[in-house]
């Protein structure tokens, strides 16, 4: 009995092992490197039906999504959250030495061309997994007795053509074909993107699932008012007779209704109805239904419904920064992919690896604008970083001259690259000799 005591001593102490599980020498089980749990659990989910909540109890799939894209509310709220996104612009930059930086500067131009051809098309399939929870874009490569003016790499890119999500299906958190038969995709022709893929839910969260009430409410309910108004809209005529052919009498009350003029008799009578007509019924509903819409694909929350007043600046600006941040949510689910484009133009053509990015939002704040500048008269700071100047005001180190190189970390000044910016064109360069005079601020 002591023994066996002091064994468990041996083991645990205060309910925590005594000695390390894992020690030097040991080896793992090949099941340890693997979630065998969630691939097991996965193989089931994808094997058999949704895995939305929502389409579950809805009764319908992920295809069953795309009519919601013709909704016009939806479509126009989706293609704004699109253009924002296309308007940050994006980089291509090296990590060379500084004597490398013009070749960096070259190959960056080289793999921005190519990279051109296809980016609209790319980001535009890869932004679709916000609403059906994934999607996948095959990707077509320029052989090199392909090339066209302009074209400087040896291999590069002909186009970017979104697929039909429901063709492949995940296992192992790895993207397969379903159609013609269940094999594994090349990772090299078959780009994808998944929305906050989970668990329970490996196809990932489509934001349409969340509006499917919503369009569903909001298309009958247009039926239904389209309907009242061919009823209610021109008035409802009764009419009482003495005659006995009550069909004629009919027939002239329906050719009243259309044009507007009846003749009757002393013993006749013709009443209409009002049905009380309120059209700021439906005008209710129907701000209600867009406003649910624009806050879930936008982000906008205190501006719904506010019209007039001397708050409507402030409640702007509060409802941009948070499409913004909706935009940085975007911009983390496909700049994975869209790196992956890179780095095989790369390979394929012996370049060192560029860094594909996207241009940080070029909102400044102007409170903290101000604190940095009073930190630096004051003289607790002697100069910023660049990565804090790219962190706060979208500056990179290609788009200034550093008066004092101590403050660049090592390396930093040969990451230039393309620059991608809508906006860039205009752009003034500062002088060398300008630049020279005093440190970054």
């Amino acid at each position: 009995m002591n023994a066996l005591v002091e064994g468990i001593k041996n083991v645990f102490q205060f309910g925590r092992p005594r000695k390390p599980v894992i020690g030097e020498g040991m080896d793992l089980p090949g099941s340890a490197y693997n979630l065998t749990v969630f691939n097991s659990f996965l193989m089931m989910a994808t094997g058999g039906g949704e895995t939305d909540e929502v389409l579950r109890r809805a009764g319908i799939n992920r295809v069953g999504l795309r009519p919601l894209m013709f909704d016009d509310e939806i479509s126009q709220a989706m293609e704004q959250r699109f253009d924002t996104l296309l308007a940050r612009g994006w980089t291509l930059t090296g990590k060379g030495t500084p004597s490398d930086s013009t070749t960096n500067e070259k190959d960056s131009a080289d793999v921005g061309h190519e990279l051109k051809k296809v980016f609209t098309d790319l980001v535009a399939g890869l932004h679709n997994a916000i609403g059906f929870g994934y999607s996948v874009v095959e990707i077509v490569y320029r052989s090199p007795h392909e090339k066209e003016p302009g074209d400087t790499l040896k291999f590069g890119l002909k186009n970017a053509v979104e697929i039909p999500f429901e063709f492949f299906d995940f296992k192992d958190g790895e993207l397969w074909h379903r159609y013609p038969a269940w094999a594994p995709t090349d990772p090299r022709k078959f780009l994808h993107a998944v929305r906050k893929p989970s668990y329970r839910n490996p196809r990932g969260e489509a934001l349409l699932s969340r509006l499917y009430w919503v369009w569903f409410f909001r298309t009958h309910g247009w039926q239904f008012w389209m309907k009242y108004l061919e009823r209610c809209g021109v008035p409802f005529l009764v009419g009482k007779t003495q005659a006995a052919d009550k069909i004629q009498a009919a027939q002239a009350l329906y050719n009243a209704v259309q044009n507007a003029v009846i003749a009757i008799g002393p013993d006749d009578d013709v009443e209409a109805l009002d049905f009380g007509r309120n059209p700021e019924i439906f005008t209710k509903f129907e701000e209600a239904i867009v406003r649910r819409i624009q806050k879930l694909i936008l982000g906008q929350t205190l501006t719904s419904g506010i019209d007039g007043g001397s708050g409507n600046k402030a409640l702007g600006e509060v409802h941009e920064k948070v499409t913004e941040r909706k935009v940085d949510g975007d911009i983390n689910m496909i700049r994975r992919p869209i790196q992956r484009v890179v780095d095989i133009l790369c390979a394929m053509n012996n370049i060192e690896r560029l860094e594909f990015n996207f241009n940080p939002s070029k909102q400044v704040n102007g409170e903290q604008a101000v604190r940095d500048v009073a930190l630096k008269a004051a003289g607790i700071v002697v100069a910023f970083k660049p990565e804090y100047l790219q962190r706060s005001y979208g500056l990179r180190v290609s788009d200034f001259i550093a008066g004092d190189e101590n403050t660049l970390p090592a390396g930093s000044t040969s990451g230039t690259g393309l620059n991608n910016s809508p906006k860039n064109a205009g752009d003034k360069q500062p002088s060398k000799d300008a630049g020279n005079k005093q440190p970054v601020k």
